[in-house]
């Protein structure tokens, strides 16, 4: 651990124990030094506490009133600090310098502002010359003078505001004008507080824009101050800390890329003096017409309303259509009614789980609210969409009280070998406008034949669950409702009638050691419907042992 600390006072006590007197046996004689006794220790609080650190060397300079400190330690780092005063300081930099510990011996040179020193190690020695400081390696102004109020910015540089760079005092120009250069202590950056207004629709173009600018610079009479909203400059006016613009005309902005609602280009103030882009924000455009969707639209960043019966997003609903529905975005200060995404027509899901057996007629029905209903002119028709596959099944259906939608009566299928699969559904009214759905509705299609290897695997509730009520009908496994079981006899799950004699159609292996233990697996059909269903194995007249086979066990089949 390194400690750093000073001064430490000391006030003698009032008792000597010893005093030494130098005379040349002519003149009184002279008080040499005298020993001090008493309990005082001497003390003093440190400045800075470094853990895990011991320190080798030291070295320290003055950089514009600021006492700076080099210190090296057994690791191979030098630790830059600023002792900003008798109470405080901090590390700022710490530089590696590779294996080895730093030696005592360290040499700084002030006219060169270099500071030499070496390291040994058990690989060898070596001697480093290093720059006591590099402003260019810091970026940006938090960087270069840190964010803390002159806790933690490097002692040597300062933010060149007008070049946007970080420098020495000595290499920014006009360096000594306002807040042309912020030394490491600056409690500010500049910095752009606000913007009035920070977004603008994409269409409505040539707006007065205000940039409030935190430590702006005074200009020379011969500059000024201009907007820039990504590469299209403008003319700007300056009062104080605040400049004020004209946004760019629509030909001056880059396309909103596809699937985009919005650009967010950079805004920066930049002096015709440098015609650098010295402090930048965020300025938005946006089309609200790219949104497709009421929720979407209305909970947008931006002042978005949607026209319910237009079924569209826009930034100006004066526009909608006379009498329309209109949904205000909850970003749109200006609007009052019906706001936010509680009021869209939106989905809330099925009425129920919804089970469909394939190529059954079957119809099902879906919570809503908020639906459009029929005008006088333009009547209302809506649709439930089944992705089954990829595929669009389009079937009609109907709506009460803006509520409830009733898909209608429509067969099914798909093509994957599986007992159940489930089918997003979606609502369109009119055609081609969507209605939202946050729960992202579905039902569940099945298919019973997918067990219809034998009777058994078909009424095994672990290969086909009850509440699908498949059943077993002539060689199929299906729902009472399909023609094949309407023609004959229909066997539940839970009737205690019997599925046909076990049909063994081959097993695996074929042979084995005469003194048995190998696992016998046997394939066929009606291999009972549960385990226990099984009740012996007899390979001619001896008798397998089924200890532990229950987890290899596949209903009716193997």
């Amino acid at each position: 651990m390194v400690v750093i600390g000073f001064p430490v006072t000391y006030t003698p006590p009032d008792t000597a124990q010893c005093t030494a007197y130098f005379s040349d046996g002519g003149d009184p004689p002279v008080t040499q030094y005298r020993y001090a006794s008493g309990t005082y220790p001497l003390s003093a609080s440190p400045i800075i506490t470094i853990l895990d650190v011991t320190c080798t060397s030291i070295v320290t300079t003055i950089e514009r009133n600021h006492t700076v400190a080099f210190m090296g330690d057994t690791q191979g780092y030098l630790h830059k600090v600023n002792i900003v005063n008798s109470s405080f300081g901090y590390v700022y930099e710490t530089v590696p310098l590779g294996s080895g510990s730093v030696l005592q011996d360290t040499f700084l040179d002030e006219s060169t502002e270099q500071i030499t020193l070496a390291t040994s190690s058990d690989q060898g020695s070596q001697v480093l010359t290093l720059d006591l400081t590099n402003c260019t390696q810091y970026q940006t102004c938090d960087e270069c003078i840190g964010g803390n109020g002159g806790n933690d910015g490097d002692p040597y540089c300062g933010w060149c505001t007008l070049d946007a760079r970080c420098t020495r005092y000595e290499a920014c120009p006009e360096r000594d004008e306002s807040t042309r250069w912020l030394s490491y202590n600056a409690l500010q950056c500049v910095s752009i507080s606000n913007v009035q207004p920070n977004s603008l629709p994409y269409h409505q173009t040539q707006q007065e824009i205000t940039i409030t600018v935190q430590q702006l610079p005074d200009l020379r009479s011969s500059f000024q101050y201009n907007c820039a909203f990504d590469s299209h400059e403008v003319s700007a006016t300056t009062i104080g800390n605040t400049v004020t613009c004209t946004s760019p005309p629509e030909y001056g902005l880059p396309l909103i890329p596809d699937g985009m609602y919005f650009l967010n280009l950079p805004l920066s103030v930049v002096s015709t003096e440098t015609n650098v882009d010295f402090v930048t924000t965020d300025f938005f455009f946006f089309d609200c017409s790219h949104i497709k969707s009421c929720s979407f639209c209305v909970m947008t960043l931006f002042p978005c309303d949607w026209c319910v019966y237009d079924n569209r997003c826009t930034d100006d609903s004066s526009s909608c259509q006379t009498g329309d529905t209109v949904v205000i975005g909850v970003n749109n200060t200006n609007g009052s009614g019906n706001k936010g995404q509680g009021f869209c027509p939106q989905l809330l899901g099925a009425t129920e789980s919804f089970l469909i057996p394939v190529s059954i007629p079957s119809g099902f029905s879906l919570s809503a609210k908020n639906l459009p209903i029929d005008q006088s002119k333009d009547p209302v028709t809506y649709e439930c969409i089944l992705d089954i596959e990829g595929e669009e099944v389009r079937v009609p259906s109907t709506t009460f009280n803006k509520t409830y939608i009733l898909c209608n009566d429509e067969q099914y299928m798909y093509n994957e070998n599986i007992l159940e699969k489930n089918v997003s559904v979606s609502v369109q009214w009119n055609g081609q406008n969507s209605i939202d759905d946050l729960s992202e509705t579905y039902v569940t299609l099945y298919k019973c034949s997918v067990n219809s290897g034998s009777c058994s695997q078909c009424l095994s509730q672990e290969a086909t669950s009850s509440i699908l009520k498949c059943g077993w009908c002539g060689d199929d496994c299906n729902v009472m409702q399909s023609a094949v079981c309407q023609n004959n006899q229909f066997l539940h799950q839970n009737e205690m009638q019997k599925c046909s004699a076990p049909v063994i159609t081959d097993f695996d292996p074929l042979s084995g050691p005469i003194n048995g233990r190998t696992r016998l697996e046997i394939i066929g059909t009606d291999i009972g419907v549960v385990f226990d269903d099984v009740l012996q194995i007899l390979i001619h007249d001896l008798e397998c042992d089924l200890t532990g086979m229950g987890e290899y066990y596949q209903p009716g089949q193997r």
